[in-house]
Formats: C-alpha cells, structure tokens, sequence
C-alpha cells in the first residue's frame, strides 16, 4: 500500500492546498496489477474543523483501501463547506473539476462514472451530496456519514445564528442566494427526479445520539417519497469518530463491485 501526504497549488483555491491518498499499490517494481490498470477511486471528504489527514489519523481506512484496492483520496477545503465562496476561493470547481484533472494526469485513477464514489461526514457529508447529485454522471454511488443539513433552512439553524451569521454569509453569499442553487440538495434531487437523471446509488447513515439524527430522519422520509435507491442505517453512536470508523467501512463494503 503506498501512502502520500503532498501538497500542491490550485489556481481555484488561489494558492497551495494539501492532499492525503492512499493507492493499493504495493511495490512499484512489482506490482500485483495489470499494466495500465487505471483504479477505482473514493473521494473521502473530511468534517468541519478537519483537514486531509483525519481520515488517515482517526480510521482504518487504508485497511479498508487494501482489502478493496481502491484508491482513495482526502482533499482539504478548511470550513468552506466544499462551496465556491462568494469572495474567496473556489473550493467546490477545485474538488469536482481541478483536482481529479490534476491527479488523473499523475495516478493511475479512472475516470469511469462506475469507478467513482464519494463518501463524507458532516460537512463532508454535504460536499459528498453536493457532488454526487449535482454531477450524477461522474459518481456511481455516494454516502454520507451524519450529514445533517442539506437544504437551505437547515444550512440556517447550523450556520445562520446570530454567533455565525457572518460566517454563513462568507459560504453561501445569503440565505436568499441558497434555494434553487447546487447547495440547495433537497431542490437538486428534486429537479433530477422530476427529468428522470440517473442518480448515484446512497448509503446515508447516522447515530441515534447525534445531534443531526433529527435532520437525517427528515432527510429519509424526504428520499422514500422521492423513490430514491437510498440505503439507510443508524445505531448507537453520536457525531464521533468511533460511529464513523464502525460506518466506513460498511460503507465501503456498499460500493458497487468491480465490473
């Protein structure tokens, strides 16, 4: 299993960022794959307060990567709810459009819709749904992890209280700019069933101490009468790692297999 840690610039963030992946390769000189193999890739997006490396530090995920031999890749975008900020940098066109451009011209990672998935927690869990529905044909299957808000009124009771307004402001530009937008999730999974897009597979699961299970639930009675291919699991756990280190991997497991 081979382990990066690197940083690089990025033109949309406006400056050096930094990347952790993981690729199942063992030895360069010997490797077990086929000449060519382009591998299927997990886009894994960290939480609030978090950054490329809580994945590597706080799971077991390049187990999880060996026993699938997948890659797997950690972006950073800091608090920015993987948005393209109104006045600053633009973190959702460098994780959706810069980065996999820029690491497929380097790795061996394919570009094929069903070798493609995007998981997160949290806020990560937001960016993964942002994705994923937004640009259905780039991602098989998505899951997120104690997700939590994903449309505008919701976005408020987290971000838009007097302590956070202004941080509210600074993502999304306003409440009034977020219904309609690509960070409105509930309207794009609308729109997208209303023109009958085929959307990626969910694996949306959440612990029944949490403090966003309320959220999830609502969410869940929203999929079912959407008629979404939704997946979903809770269990004892709060907004904590150990919920999520038991949860990835099922998560993983969940993926479609290799075609």
């Amino acid at each position: 299993m081979t382990q990066f840690s690197f940083s690089l610039y990025s033109r949309e963030i406006g400056g050096q960022t930094s990347v952790s992946m993981i690729l199942p390769i063992f030895d360069w000189q010997e490797d077990r794959h086929e000449p060519g193999t382009k591998f299927r890739t997990l886009w894994l997006l960290h939480g609030g307060g978090g950054d490329h490396t809580d994945y590597l530090r706080k799971t077991a995920i390049e187990r999880y990567a060996v026993k699938h031999q997948l890659a797997v890749v950690m972006p950073e975008v800091g608090n920015s709810f993987y948005s393209d900020l109104p006045h600053g940098p633009r973190y959702f066109t460098y994780v959706s459009e810069e980065l996999p451009a820029m690491l497929r011209r380097y790795f061996p990672l394919s570009d094929k819709r069903e070798d493609n998935f995007v998981a997160g927690l949290s806020m990560g869990g937001f960016g993964a749904a942002k994705l994923a529905f937004n640009l259905p044909d780039r991602y098989a299957a998505v899951g997120l992890m104690s997700t939590g808000p994903m449309g505008p009124h919701q976005l408020a009771e987290v971000l838009g209280d007097d302590k956070r307004s202004s941080r509210f402001e600074a993502i999304f530009g306003g409440l009034d700019r977020v219904p309609g937008s690509i960070n409105d999730i509930w309207h794009v999974l609308e729109q997208a069933v209303n023109r009958s897009v085929e959307l990626p597979k969910i694996y949306n699961c959440c612990g029944t101490e949490d403090f966003v299970y309320g959220k999830f639930r609502e969410f869940r009675s929203f999929a079912e009468r959407l008629g979404l291919d939704v997946t979903h699991a809770e269990g004892p756990g709060g907004h904590t790692w150990e919920f999520w280190d038991e949860y990835l991997p099922r998560i993983i497991e969940w993926l479609p297999p290799k075609r």
